[in-house]
């Protein structure tokens, strides 16, 4: 999810193929990082669903509370990335 704003969702709004990286910041660093498509998701409860999983991550931070409040005023877009290729890594593996 990120601003409907912002100069991410203005660049998948333009063109939808998109490279991703997403990453643990905590050792043992891990992540996946690849080429998709990401489309914005307009269905209400299937993104109420979502921010409420990634609220689980923030717990009773304040953060939680704005990210919720944002999407219900669509301040918000969550977009979902459809995956074409991809590779992992894990520092935590010999």
């Amino acid at each position: 999810m990120t601003p409907k704003s912002s100069k991410k969702a203005q660049n998948i709004y333009r063109k939808s193929k998109i490279y991703f990286s997403i990453d643990d910041e905590n050792f043992p660093y891990k992540g996946v990082k690849g080429k998709g498509e990401a489309t914005i998701l307009e269905d209400k409860k299937k993104i109420m669903l979502l921010i409420e999983k990634i609220n689980m991550k923030y717990l009773d931070h304040p953060i939680a509370k704005m990210l919720l409040d944002n999407t219900q005023n669509g301040i918000e877009g969550v977009f979902e990335i459809t995956p074409k290729f991809f590779s992992t890594w894990d520092f935590g593996k010999a």
